[in-house]
């Protein structure tokens, strides 16, 4: 990691953590501890507003009923080096789905994953601890069932019975005091209680933006002052790389057959999808070749 950019990184990640209220404590270098595109971070701490880029906020024709539309294809969830059913997986013992659970993890998270998700595992271990956290979209929960295991009390929604189903036992199996909501329609969100951090994990970029303001002004309600939404997407140089191709199309490139929708997030879009809201983009990172990006947002006030 070149030495300005180490040290402006590595004083910055400090402040954010200690507005957690934590010092960022690790037995790795923060150069190994960070992915290797290092060199893409970016910390922010300016106080976002206004958009910089043109972008559709429209919604498309086919999109009346989101949910129903995403149904289509997210009972498929992402499961380390491949894809599976949540219906599937509902089928194994416990000792079998607990096996799958671990080996899914430990391709994200260990040896060449770390770099693909260990990182911010490690990253957010000294902030999880006694927070409160919403897991937006859970599928099979590897990360996030990772922050329950570090002391963070989750909650876990999704638009999938069979997702929450398959969460619910792999809680149990594991013995993690949780709490369950399924998403039948965006009212639903109005049942869930306030949070220090929303967890939104891949989960809120496989529809429209003017779909996924719909599900952010939900859900930021329920994110107290001075929280933090943790944001993983797909970046814009990515889709450039790929071709541009439209956000109807790209979904299928990225995701697999079926995908009804990719789009990418930057730090505009971020901030359209929480106006009027104030946000701060505590710290951005793309990595893994540039192939994710990771928002840390601080929601000033709603």
């Amino acid at each position: 990691m070149p030495g300005a950019l180490g040290m402006k990184i590595s004083n910055e990640i400090n402040r954010f953590l200690r507005a957690f209220g934590v010092q960022l404590v690790r037995t790795k270098t923060l150069d190994q501890l960070l992915p290797r595109a290092s060199e893409d971070m970016n910390v922010a701490t300016d106080v976002m507003g206004g958009v910089a880029d043109y972008f559709d906020t429209t919604v498309p024709p086919g999109w009346e009923d989101p949910l129903a539309v995403l149904r289509t294809k997210w009972g498929e969830i992402p499961a380390g080096d491949r894809r599976q059913s949540s219906g599937q997986l509902l089928r194994l013992s416990d000792r079998d789905l607990l096996t799958e659970w671990e080996r899914a993890r430990d391709v994200d998270t260990q040896d060449l994953g770390f770099d693909v998700h260990g990182w911010y595992h490690e990253l957010y271990r000294p902030v999880m601890p006694g927070k409160r956290v919403l897991d937006v979209g859970c599928g099979m929960a590897l990360s996030t069932l990772t922050f329950a295991e570090m002391g963070a009390r989750l909650t876990f929604i999704d638009i999938i019975p069979e997702n929450i189903e398959l969460v619910r036992r792999l809680c149990k199996i594991k013995q993690i005091d949780a709490d369950f909501l399924t998403i039948d329609s965006l009212k639903d969100f109005d049942q869930l209680p306030e949070f220090d951090v929303v967890a939104a994990i891949g989960s809120l970029i496989n529809a429209p933006l003017a779909i996924t303001r719909l599900e952010v002004d939900r859900l930021k309600m329920h994110l107290r002052p001075g929280g933090r939404w943790l944001h993983l997407a797909y970046p814009k140089s990515r889709w450039e790389q790929e071709g541009r191709i439209e956000f109807a199309k790209w979904g299928e490139h990225t995701d697999g057959p079926g995908t009804p929708w990719m789009e990418y997030h930057d730090r505009s879009k971020m901030t359209w999808l929480f106006e009027p809201s104030v946000i701060r983009i505590l710290f951005e990172c793309e990595w893994h070749d540039r192939a994710f990006n990771w928002f840390d947002i601080e929601l000033v006030n709603n």
